[in-house]
Formats: C-alpha cells, sequence, structure tokens
C-alpha cells in the first residue's frame, strides 16, 4: 500500500477473518506459545536444559564404559598408563555431568522450592550432613513428591545414622520413579548395615541383573555386597582373632602411694605399699562360633572362647590367666536381638587358682532414633568361687545378682569419616559373700569373718569419644568417668562406707597393614578417688601391638 492511497476496507476485513486460523498454524508448527506467560516460557527453557544435561550424562556414561572396556581388553595402541589417563578424564567429566543433570532436575522438578534446596545440597556436597539433614527433612515433608528431595534426604539421614528414616525416604524415592536404580542401591545398603540381609540381597540383585546395566564398577561394588551377604547367611560361621600386645603399666599394684592407717579393734595398722611399674607382654585368642537355625525367625546359637594372659617383665606379681565360654540361643526381633548366654570365666594370678565365676544372663540390644542410638538391657545371675578371699586364709562363695541398661549415641560430625560418640550406662549389684566349707559350689556356707554376708553396690558410667577413619587408619580419643556407690560399711575401715570416682581418658590408633592384620596403639590415663584412700590410684599406660583376624 502506497503512502497516502485510499484503504480498501473489504481487504482488512478479510484478512481479519482469516487471522484465528493463521494464528493456530503457527502454534503448530512452532510448538511454541505466541503470548504465553513468563513462567511458561522459563518451563520450556528448563526442560530443554535438562534434555541437553540428560545428553550430556549419557554420553559421558558411554565413554567411561568404553574405555574400561578398552583397558580389559588390553588392546593394542595407547600405553595403560594413557588409556588409565584417559578413564581417569572421562570420570571427571561424568563427575560433572551427573551434577549438572541433578540441578537441571531440580530446576525442572521445584520450581521456588529450587534455592532452599540448593542451598541443602551446599552443605551436603560440603559433608556437612547434619545441617543438611535438618534443611532436606523440612522441604521432605513439604514436597513428599520431590524425587530429588526424599532422596538426598535420604542420603543425609543414611549418613548421619538415621537408617529408619534412610529407609522410607528412599523407598519413597523408588515409589515416585519405580527406574531409580542409585535410589534401590542406596535402599539395599541401608537394609545390610541395619542386618536386613535377604531384602538388601534381593534390591541388589534387581540392579544388577535389571536394565539398564550397571557400570563395571557399581557391578563390582555390588558383587562385594553380595559376597558379604553370603557368608552371613551361611548355616555354620567361624572367626577369630589373636591379639599380641607389648606396654607399659605405671601403676601395676594400683597402690595409692601413701601411707593408709586402718584400725581393727584396738589395733591401728599403717599400709604402706609404694606404685610399681613395669614393662608388660600380652597374648590374647578370641574365637566365636554361629550356627544359623535357617528360616526360623532369625534363631541362632552363638558361642564364643577366650583366652587371655598377662606377664610382667620384672615383677613377680600380679601375672594373670584368663579362660572363659560363652554360650547361648540368640534370637534377632524386629527391634533389636535377644541373647541368653550361660558364661564360665576361670583365672589365675601368679598361677595360682584365683576364681571361678559361672554366670546365667538375659541381654537385649536395640536401635532407637533410626538407628543413631543403640541401647542395651543385661540381667545376670552369677556365682564366683574364689580361692583365699581378699588375703583371708578361707575361700569364698559370691552369690550376686544384677541388672544394668545403657545407651550409646553416635553422630556424624563435620566431615565424613569422624563420628562422635557419647553413652551411658546404670547398674545394681546385690551380693552375698559366704564361707566354704565342703564343695566350691554348695554345702555349708556361713558369713565370711570382716566381711558383709550381704553387700550392695549401684554404679553408673558416662563416656564420649571422637574417632576418624582415614582407611587404612582409624584413630581417636576417649574419655569416661564411673561413679561408684558401696551401700554398706567396711569392717576394716570402721564400718565407713565406700565411693569411688573413676577417671580415664586415652588416645587409639589403629592402622590395616593387611586384610587380615591391623597394628594396634593406645595410651591411657587413669584417676581413682575413693572415700577410703586405701583404694585410691593414679596410673598411665601404654601399648601397641599386632591383631590378627580369621574367618567371617
Amino acid at each position: 500500500m502506497r503512502d497516502g492511497a485510499p484503504v480498501n476496507l473489504r481487504l482488512v476485513k478479510g484478512y481479519m477473518s482469516k487471522a484465528p486460523f493463521v494464528f493456530c498454524l503457527l502454534w503448530q508448527l512452532c510448538s511454541v506459545p505466541l503470548f504465553a506467560e513468563p513462567s511458561a516460557m522459563s518451563q520450556v527453557a528448563e526442560l530443554r536444559a535438562l534434555r541437553a544435561a540428560e545428553a550430556r550424562l549419557r554420553s559421558a556414561l558411554a565413554a567411561v564404559e568404553r574405555l574400561e572396556r578398552e583397558i580389559a581388553a588390553e588392546k593394542p595402541g595407547r600405553s595403560r598408563a594413557q588409556k588409565e589417563a584417559r578413564l581417569a578424564k572421562a570420570k571427571e567429566e561424568l563427575a560433572a555431568a551427573r551434577q549438572a543433570y541433578e540441578l537441571e532436575s531440580v530446576k525442572a522438578e521445584l520450581g521456588d522450592q529450587e534455592k532452599p534446596f540448593e542451598e541443602a545440597m551446599a552443605l551436603y556436597r560440603a559433608r556437612n550432613y547434619n545441617e543438611a539433614y535438618d534443611r532436606l527433612i523440612k522441604l521432605y515433608f513439604e514436597r513428599k513428591e520431590s524425587v530429588q528431595i526424599a532422596f538426598y534426604t535420604g542420603r543425609a539421614a543414611f549418613e548421619t545414622g538415621r537408617y529408619e528414616i534412610a529407609i522410607g525416604a528412599f523407598s519413597q524415592t523408588i515409589v515416585l520413579n519405580p527406574n531409580h536404580a542409585r535410589a534401590k542401591l542406596e535402599l539395599a545398603r541401608t537394609y545390610f548395615v541395619t542386618g536386613q540381609t535377604q531384602r538388601s540381597k534381593a534390591l541388589f540383585e534387581e540392579v544388577l541383573n535389571g536394565k539398564p546395566v550397571p557400570p563395571p564398577e557399581v557391578a563390582r561394588s555390588i558383587n562385594m555386597f553380595l559376597a558379604e551377604i553370603e557368608k552371613r547367611q551361611r548355616r555354620h560361621r567361624f572367626g577369630g582373632q589373636v591379639l599380641m600386645t607389648w606396654g607399659y603399666d605405671g601403676n601395676v599394684n594400683q597402690s595409692s602411694d601413701e601411707i593408709i592407717t586402718i584400725t581393727i579393734g584396738d589395733i591401728a595398722l599403717s599400709l604402706d605399699e609404694q606404685a610399681k611399674w613395669d614393662t608388660l607382654v600380652t597374648l590374647g585368642s578370641f574365637n566365636n562360633y554361629d550356627y544359623d537355625f535357617g528360616e526360623t525367625g532369625g534363631f541362632q546359637w552363638r558361642t564364643s572362647m577366650i583366652a587371655y594372659a598377662n606377664k610382667y617383665t620384672s615383677l613377680d606379681e600380679n601375672d594373670l590367666l584368663l579362660a572363659g565360654l560363652k554360650t547361648g540361643p540368640s534370637v534377632e526381633m524386629q527391634d533389636g536381638r535377644l541373647f541368653m548366654p550361660l558364661e564360665y570365666n576361670r583365672i589365675l594370678i601368679d598361677g595360682v587358682s584365683y576364681m571361678d565365676v559361672a554366670s546365667l544372663g538375659l541381654n537385649y540390644d536395640t536401635n532407637l532414633g533410626g538407628g543413631a542410638i543403640r541401647a542395651h538391657a543385661r540381667w545376670t545371675e552369677r556365682t564366683d568361687r574364689r580361692d583365699g578371699y581378699r588375703n583371708f586364709s578361707e575361700n569364698a562363695l559370691l552369690d550376686s545378682r544384677g541388672w544394668e541398661a545403657g545407651a550409646n549415641w553416635r553422630k556424624a560430625l563435620w566431615e565424613r569419616g569422624t563420628v562422635f560418640s557419647a553413652g551411658g550406662l546404670y547398674a545394681s549389684q546385690r551380693s552375698g559373700v559366704w564361707a566354704l566349707k565342703k564343695s566350691p559350689f554348695g554345702g555349708d556356707k556361713r558369713p565370711l569373718a570382716g566381711h558383709n554376708a550381704l553387700s550392695e553396690m549401684d554404679y553408673y558410667v558416662l563416656s564420649a569419644s571422637v574417632t576418624r577413619m582415614d582407611t587404612p587408619m582409624i584413630y581417636g580419643a576417649q574419655a569416661s568417668y564411673r561413679h561408684s556407690d558401696y551401700k554398706n560399711g567396711y569392717a576394716l575401715f570402721g564400718g565407713d562406707k565406700r565411693g569411688d570416682n573413676l577417671w580415664n581418658a586415652g588416645l587409639f590408633l589403629t592402622y590395616s597393614l593387611a586384610p587380615d592384620t591391623t597394628f594396634t596403639a593406645n595410651i591411657g590415663y587413669a584417676h581413682n578417688r575413693s572415700s577410703l584412700d586405701f583404694y585410691g590410684y593414679e596410673k598411665v599406660t601404654a601399648q601397641m601391638g599386632l591383631l590378627l583376624s580369621w574367618g567371617d
């Protein structure tokens, strides 16, 4: 139309009548809304970015698999070092591609909750799992339909020992995406850690035999788990350890290193025993045998045996020899394990029989707080036969009954492989001390001279430790406090009651020299403050040695 030319109104009216058809045609040809809202345009861009990230991830994964096959086949051409360098670079690209894909998945899935999730993920990638968990669990309850939030909530829960929550989050991930192979692997690993081996095995085999075929590295890890599960599911399981150490004991006789005066009737006696130090060697053997009755609800018969000896190199006193046997049925329950042990121990000091101990117990262990807390309860009925009890000329029989209950809490710290643990227990024991006239575990009994016929003792223990695991090395520090209350007075000390406060602290280290050989070292300090000075002492100990393991 030229400027100033008359307008053909009929022509304009004809174009206007065809406009809706033209707009619809453009919509179908371009698949892009011409008058879309900005949010819709953003969604299209995010979808395209997600598809590009997915293509990059598939390409990187294919490159890693191809290079691994080349190395395994030992094809001629590049040297092995060159191939391994290319493989390492390809794995770096795979890790970057996976992270980019996860980021684009989050953008496409979460929308306005992307920023809080990324903040939580920044903490997760920095291995600050506890703070990451606190943020992710809130998002998880707000957006249970989110695959990414559910999966990483499970990961953070696993790293912080909240295994029940991890199981729930990984299961939710699989419900949302039944083909999420990594969620299945993480759920299988969580089942493995919590002792649910049959469920763990089923999931590992599903991923190993499913489509797509897992990469060689993942397949090797799955096969390692399956081999360990097979060991655990054997009917007969044997295992054991041998420990050999050399050490230093700064107070062999646990002396207070002070002059103590006691009164017997009208006679005052002074005890002036000096603390003695010495070096010592130890040898211990710890063996176990478990028999699994199979499909009987986790019913096993468990047996353990111990033989231990220590020998001081200079002093001719306080050398110890111990032999023991513990056996009984064990039942794995839904929330824990019940064990009913029958136990016998024999102790010799300086080659002379000192104590025979027979006991019957009932032990229960369980996980609480999603696996972060391990709790236990014990009840024991025990009989001790002691020769020359407390330097008296008569042999003694001690009947005792006791119980204890406690819990231990574990938490992953700011860095992967660092664990803080804190625990406590409370125990009570009631004993009777009797002189023996006839057989060791029977016959006539009467109260032993100088001792209460019945005595009671309560005590509690508080402990804490920090452990760092840098394979092949594990090291850390521990401290504990024990307070003991003896309810009855001591005749030798004018009827005074005894109360002890024992402090312990130490450092420890283990280093794996081979799969079955470990170097161990520790140093410790102990200080017992007692209301009766005779029982107070301080000591420093140190040990190093080798631990050899065998069996399942």
